[in-house]
């Protein structure tokens, strides 16, 4: 009895710890073996992921370089918004800018942004709303223009400028380019803006388009060889007269400014067509200067305030 309490409670129960010892290391923690384990699967998993991206990106480089990269040629360029009345030298001008602007790495967006700035700088762009790299290396390029209104005589050459009096070009020879078709507004005494892009002071040249385009569908309307904004009434208002190769025709008042002061338009434009009928269907012959502003087409010259000369 004394030896089996002996081994139960004292060398029996040193052997049974020992025994445990030996098959459990001193030290070893199964959570954090297991923690040490994920933490191996997720470097190993990143470096995976890692490799694939890098591999990914490569072949995305290889295929877009294959398929939209490359040096952009002008004639790749396509304005998809380009109205009828631009002619080939203007269109040829704008793509060549676009191809110039353009990185030859597909995926820099530097290129398109580039391509933007360069666009919206030149005066002929109102507007660029998106330039697309398409596939076999195009580019497309989605604008709205300003188209031209009328070449106006400076002082030390000719300027042309669209509607809203924005320069366009200038110091151009009006009789070899293609604006020689244009209405040539004379007697504009602001000066022409130092650069192209910036808008011309003043309400004459506004003036003096609108009544062009008043008359532009009249019978006569290719007899009027200028509109010069140079007169002005007695109170200082600006009158228009139409220059033809003969009579000065004296407008008056712009269209919309007569505010009861002179008739409107319509009754001046029924003077004009009554003198042309009296001459042949012609308003360049007959007389001097020919006044329609009372609404009826006299001819009681004033020299001294219009001259059949332009000026």
């Amino acid at each position: 009895m004394g030896w089996f309490l002996s081994a139960k409670t004292g060398s029996g129960k040193k052997r049974k710890t020992t025994s445990r010892g030996k098959g459990k290391p001193e030290g070893w923690d199964p959570q954090r073996t297991l923690l040490g384990l994920k933490m191996l699967g997720g470097a190993a998993a990143a470096v995976l992921v890692v490799i694939g991206w890098n591999a990914g990106e490569n072949a995305l480089s290889r295929y877009a370089a294959q398929a939209r990269g490359g040096v952009v040629a002008a004639q790749h360029v396509t304005l998809t918004g380009a109205p009828e009345w631009m002619d080939p030298k203007l269109s040829a001008q704008l793509r060549a800018q676009v191809a110039d602007a353009m990185a030859d790495n597909p995926l820099d967006r530097r290129g398109l942004s580039d391509a933007v700035a360069v666009l919206g700088d030149n005066p002929w762009v109102q507007d660029v709303r998106q330039v697309r790299r398409m596939a076999g290396g195009r580019v497309h390029v989605d604008a709205s223009f300003r188209a031209p209104a009328a070449v106006v005589a400076g002082r030390h050459g000719y300027h042309v400028v669209d509607r809203g009096s924005v320069l366009l070009e200038h110091d151009i020879d009006r009789a070899a380019t293609r604006f020689s078709r244009l209405p040539l507004v004379t007697g504009v005494s602001a000066p022409p803006p130092e650069h192209a892009g910036g808008t011309w002071e003043g309400t004459d040249i506004d003036a003096a388009i609108t009544l062009e385009e008043t008359l532009r569908r009249e019978p006569y309307a290719d007899q009027i060889t200028a509109f010069d904004v140079s007169h002005r009434d007695l109170n200082g208002r600006l009158w228009l007269v139409l220059y033809t190769n003969g009579p000065a025709v004296v407008w008056g008042l712009a269209p919309g400014e007569e505010r009861s002061i002179e008739p409107e338009a319509p009754v001046k434009i029924g003077a004009l067509r009554d003198w042309a009928y009296s001459h042949q269907g012609r308003i360049d012959q007959g007389a001097q200067v020919v006044w329609v502003y009372t609404g009826t087409a006299q001819t009681d010259a004033r020299p001294h305030t219009v001259s059949a000369s332009r000026r």
